[in-house]
């Protein structure tokens, strides 16, 4: 699992088509009325084709304990709903749907249909009040695995004609970005239905980089074969800076029995010169009841693995999960933790889409994957399904935010048999001796910085270096003589580099490093790590050891939980720590009263101006830097955090409602404790996704998606039903899978039971195709928001 060029690929191929924040802002205004073919013929159908919203590389079947959907029956009931607004009459658990499938990256290609369907069907393409009806704008949400979502507005002209004397739906779409256009065909010459629960159609996309001549295409196809069994072909390719790159793909499949083929661009990595040498791979497979059969090779064959896998034996691993109240309704609904917003565009500029969110109450508007800040005032006009025509404007933006912390009294027991990073720091105080050449530390009794005596041999530098085992240099940062600087250990171990010191010149200085602790009900451990992912932040963790703590306050965090334990001597102080992030209310206008001190240096005073939002040090001018540990005179601990260029998530903003009131979001809400087969769930929360679950998805990348004994012994899974009591209340949810992967156990190949039947080719994949749809249209009304009619 873990991330290649082939999944970049399939990203990069139709940004705009599935997975962008798109922004546009063109309006439609045609003349509706039926389609007529060139011979005259009028259809006489008013309502489109419905289609799936998803397609299975390899099925699964329904699962009782996560109450999946039925496959035939959930086509048929799509359908049935056509050219109406389903009214509910059941909970949104029981509705709510459940989406789980085989976990096998090759065959993730096909996925990109499974992206256009979803788009499509929540365009309401097919419903009468559009079909004939002139060209509309839909918007369509997506969610990551993760559940962060994307908008994407789609420019959408829905008819029936008559072609070849068939009636077929035929669907017109364009998307439009800044640098960015996608012009969309969509075919439909079936129906999907319980013989036949894909249909027939056809898609054509092209992407333009409107910056360059550089373009991208792609091209999707469902057929029946004479078995009535369901082909899909994909063809998708990006004539991108480094060339020519393409996917492609067969995929021949019923419920029970299917092969399939499909070539992707994969890369070796060369460590020793840092080089990348892509090729292209294929991969065959073909399933039965029993088994999943799977061959990757190079197109020439030189690099080849095979691999069998156990349909029947299996080990189901959910990413997320729904939460509802007494009632059943998805608790989604009824609290905000963020909702996409629209900034109006021009006929020179494109609409634009952001997403209001918080994370532990640090608000603020997100917009590809950057904060985005606009002007005071800006009117922006709610998106959301929920609020469809709800107006904000931009109200503020602070550099910095202000954070109080409470707490909560805890235990050894509450954190035993859970992993915290903490953090393990020295402070050294050093004097220079000419006769020896060497800095010798301070060994006075009073603290590390009492140099009333010295170590009589030079200090070795080399020993603050974290144990090899920990794959990480420390750096050692303070003072020489009073002038600040970052101080770098000698290699040799002789002092700090670029430093030419004089006899008696004084040093003292810090240095630390991240540390990892298990309290196991007896003794803490400590655990080594390896930083491995950058990109990602994430340590995998080794070797462990006893480890004794130190007369210290040490900070244990997970995820987004943090408990401090004191200790002293053999005694142990526990607590939770609650962070508030001080927003721009009553509360904030309060601490205006309050002195802040630096609770290492107690002639630094400060004070927090409310109008501003900021913090002023003692002669009122802004802080521009971090404050971690301020005492108020109030008797709680506060932090200031300031946004830098390396850290610019620290920045908070926050929208206004007409009246001119802050709109603020939901706190998350946090579970008491609870077991699941015989496991201890603890700190687990949701903040409009459940929080706090262990992260098995990272085990199973470093693992290349091979369910192992370790990982299966470990994976938890909430069931649907499960209710759990909220921390602070005696209040009560319901917990329901949202989506999730089933990792197949491998088997011996002379065990497996199913084979490649023939020379599987590409025959019948479509070309590339530049879809004749037009121009964007102009004059749009917004019509549906995520499926629904406004």
């Amino acid at each position: 699992m873990k991330k290649d060029f082939s999944r970049k690929l399939a990203v990069q191929l139709i940004p705009v088509v599935l997975m962008a924040l798109i922004q546009t802002g063109c309006n439609v205004s045609s003349a509706p009325g039926p389609v007529p073919e060139a011979g005259g013929v009028t259809p006489t159908q008013v309502s489109g084709y419905a289609l799936p919203s998803s397609i299975e590389a390899i099925p699964t079947e329904s699962s009782q304990s996560i109450q999946a959907k039925k496959q035939n029956s959930s086509f048929i009931s799509k359908m049935s709903n056509v050219g109406t607004i389903k009214q509910k009459t059941i909970s949104d658990f029981d509705s709510d749907e459940v989406r789980l499938k085989i976990n096998e990256e090759s065959l993730e290609h096909f996925d990109i249909v499974d992206g256009v369907l979803q788009a499509l069907n929540q365009t309401k393409y097919a419903d009468p009040k559009n079909i004939n009806q002139g060209p509309y704008a839909a918007l369509v949400k997506f969610e990551d695995d993760e559940g962060s979502p994307e908008l994407e507005k789609w420019i959408v002209d829905s008819s029936m004609i008559v072609e070849n004397g068939k009636t077929i739906n035929l669907i017109k779409a364009w998307i439009d970005e800044d640098d960015e256009l996608a012009s969309v065909e969509f075919k439909i010459f079936e129906a999907a239905n319980a013989e036949n629960k894909y249909g027939k159609w056809q898609f054509d996309a092209k992407i333009n980089r409107k910056d360059s001549q550089k373009v991208g295409y792609f091209s999707a196809k469902i057929d029946i074969d004479e078995s009535n069994r369901s082909i899909v072909l994909i063809n998708a390719k990006d004539l991108g800076d480094e060339g020519s790159y393409g996917v492609k793909g067969k995929l021949i499949l019923s419920d029970d029995s299917g092969q399939g083929i499909i070539q992707y661009p994969e890369h070796n990595y060369n460590e020793e010169d840092n080089t990348v040498t892509f090729y292209d791979k294929v991969t065959r497979y073909a399933y039965d009841q029993n088994h999943l059969l799977i061959d990757n090779r190079s197109v020439d064959s030189q690099l080849s693995s095979r691999s069998c896998k156990d349909r029947n034996q299996y080990q189901d691993l959910f990413l997320d999960y729904n939460v509802y109240d007494s009632n059943g309704m998805n608790i989604r609904k009824s609290k905000t933790y963020g909702f996409s917003v629209k900034l109006p565009g021009s006929v020179d500029s494109p609409d634009k889409y952001y997403w209001y969110g918080a994370w532990n109450g640090r608000h603020g508007l997100h917009g590809h994957n950057e904060m985005i800040s606009l002007p005071v005032g800006t009117i922006l006009q709610s998106e959301d399904r929920e609020l469809p025509s709800k107006e904000y404007f931009f109200g503020a933006s602070y550099d910095g935010h202000l954070k109080k912390y409470s707490y909560r009294e805890s235990s050894l027991e509450e954190i035993k048999g859970h992993t915290f990073e903490s953090h393990h720091h020295e402070n050294f105080s050093f004097v220079f001796s000419s006769e020896s050449g060497g800095w010798h530390k301070c060994t006075g009794a009073q603290n590390e910085w009492d140099c009333s005596s010295v170590g009589s041999e030079a200090f070795d530098f080399n020993s603050l270096k974290p144990d090899a085992i920990l794959k990480r240099e420390s750096g050692f940062n303070g003072h020489i003589n009073g002038v600040s600087m970052e101080l770098s250990i000698n290699e040799s171990g002789s002092g700090f580099a670029g430093v030419v010191p004089n006899d008696g010149d004084t040093a003292w200085g810090w240095m630390g490093h991240p540390l990892f602790l298990k309290y196991d009900g007896i003794d803490f451990h400590s655990y080594s790590y390896l930083f491995t992912d950058l990109d990602r932040w994430r340590y995998e963790l080794g070797e462990s050891s006893v480890y004794e703590l130190d007369n210290y306050r040490y900070e244990l965090r997970a995820h987004d939980l943090k408990f401090v334990v004191e200790h002293n001597s053999g005694d142990f102080t526990v607590s939770r720590e609650i962070e508030e992030v001080i927003l721009p209310n009553q509360q904030a206008e309060l601490l205006a009263s309050v002195d802040f001190r630096d609770r290492h240096d107690s002639s630094k005073t400060y004070t927090f101006d409310y109008l501003s939002m900021g913090m002023l040090d003692s002669d009122s001018n802004p802080v521009t830097q971090g404050l971690w540990d301020l005492e108020g005179s109030d008797g709680n601990r506060y932090s200031w955090s300031y946004a830098t260029e390396e850290q610019p998530w620290e920045k908070v903003s926050f929208l206004k409602d007409m009246n001119g009131e802050f709109v603020f979001l939901d706190k998350a809400i946090y579970f008491a404790p609870f077991d699941i087969d015989g496991k201890n769930m603890s700190f687990i929360g949701f903040d409009g996704h459940l929080i706090g679950m262990p992260n098995f998805w990272e085990m199973l990348r470093d693992s290349d998606g091979e369910l192992t004994p370790e990982i299966q012994s470990k994976i938890v899974n909430l069931p649907a039903g499960e209710y759990l009591d909220r921390e602070d209340s005696n209040i009560s949810y319901k917990i329901k899978p949202r989506h999730g992967y089933r990792l197949l156990h491998k088997v011996e190949l002379d065990d497996c039971l199913v084979s490649i039947e023939g020379e599987l080719d590409f025959e019948g994949v479509p070309s590339s195709v530049d879809p004749q749809v037009g121009p964007v249209p102009a004059n749009v009304i917004l019509k549906v928001i995520e499926g629904v009619f406004l």
